[in-house]
């Protein structure tokens, strides 16, 4: 994973690329997209999409799940993290990306520019 990370920060920047609970992640604007998708593919070999959700990050991190919990434990766990509110982009498009032949794992953010839609 950590030639990994090098290659992809050489390609696409260091404040591009992260590593977080073992896994990758490359960050780019929306606009760069099918470019960026291309490169992975070709140069990377990252040649399935596993997964595609779209976040909105209006709340996140605000509060937990469940306010009224019952006795029994629940826990989210993890620290509540400051509201995004009016930080940076609210939208985000992720792909989670798979090379077969490496064995390998990419998480692909693609951040939108418009907070309004």
């Amino acid at each position: 994973m950590k030639k990994l990370k090098q290659q992809l920060i050489k390609a696409f920047g260091r404040k591009s690329v992260t590593r977080s609970f073992n896994e990758l992640t490359l960050t780019i604007d929306s606009d760069r997209v099918i470019e960026v998708c291309t490169q992975l593919r070709d140069e990377f070999n990252f040649d399935i999409l596993i997964d595609l959700c779209g976040i909105d990050y209006l709340t996140f991190g605000e509060s937990e799940w469940l306010e009224d919990a019952s006795s029994s434990g629940f826990g989210r766990g993890r620290e509540l993290q400051k509201s995004s509110k009016g930080q940076g982009n609210r939208f985000a498009v992720v792909y989670h990306l798979l090379s077969v032949s490496d064995n390998k794992r990419l998480r692909l953010k693609a951040l939108l520019p418009d907070n309004s839609l």
